[in-house]
């Protein structure tokens, strides 16, 4: 189940990425997180492993395919280099991804019935 919620979000946020804004993948994200019945902390990794894949081979691909142009120019503003920009983009995205299926599961935990105390009283 959570490899399925982590291929379903990385898959989905991948068409997302062709035709709308890179925010979209938030929205899906908690829809996903909505759909899934998983618990917080399962909720919570598998998002931020799926979006971090996501976002970390996207990010590798465009500095792979444009010969590094921008981050060789950004990368010594925050003085490091290509790949630890790479690190930190995936890792903003990941977070972004991890708190969105999280804030998904606990709105399904507000629609879910409640246990009745009913043998402890």
């Amino acid at each position: 189940m959570k490899l399925l919620q982590i291929l379903a979000l990385i898959i989905a946020g991948y068409i997302a990425g062709l035709f709308y804004p890179f925010w979209s993948m938030a929205i899906l994200a908690f829809i996903i997180g909505f759909l899934f019945n998983l618990n917080g902390w399962v909720s919570f990794f598998s998002g931020f492993i799926a979006i971090f894949l996501l976002w970390g081979i996207h990010a590798f691909w465009i500095d792979y395919e444009t010969s590094s142009q921008l981050t060789n120019k950004v990368a010594p503003l925050f003085s490091s280099n290509n790949y630890k920009l790479i690190f930190i983009t995936a890792t903003i995205g990941g977070l972004v991804g991890a708190f969105s299926t999280l804030s998904g599961t606990f709105f399904r935990n507000l629609f879910r019935k409640k246990r009745s105390n009913a043998y402890y009283q």
